[in-house]
């Protein structure tokens, strides 16, 4: 008798959890500049990449990063990105940068966390 009350005290207690709405306050990409898997004819000067929310900016920390990496796992460097409301930009350094495929990862806060 008491293994039955703790089984269906546990399943009562596992469906409410299934019930509670779930929590998707993250920011979601919605537009980039250049686009996925477009083909240049140059180097853009600057990549940007536009969130369906604001991007908060905490004065002398980096807690909204733009990394460039290429094909070959080589890390290139781009100059200090900014935030202008829910835009993260980036401009490209004076270096060279080889014909082929990049990879623009980000990290990103936003008002939710």
């Amino acid at each position: 008798m008491f293994n039955r009350r703790l089984l269906t005290a546990g399943l009562l207690f596992f469906m409410a959890l299934l019930a509670l709405p779930s929590a998707n306050g993250h920011s979601a990409l919605v537009l980039s500049n250049p686009t996925n898997d477009q083909v240049l004819e140059a180097f853009p000067s600057e990549m940007s990449l536009t969130f369906n929310e604001e991007l908060i900016s905490i004065e002398g920390e980096s807690i909204n990063t733009l990394n460039l990496e290429g094909a070959d796992g080589s890390n290139y460097d781009l100059l200090a990105p900014t935030v202008v409301g829910a835009v993260l930009s980036a401009k490209a350094d004076s270096a060279e940068y080889p014909v082929g495929t990049y990879l623009l990862s980000y990290r990103v806060v936003s008002a939710d966390g």
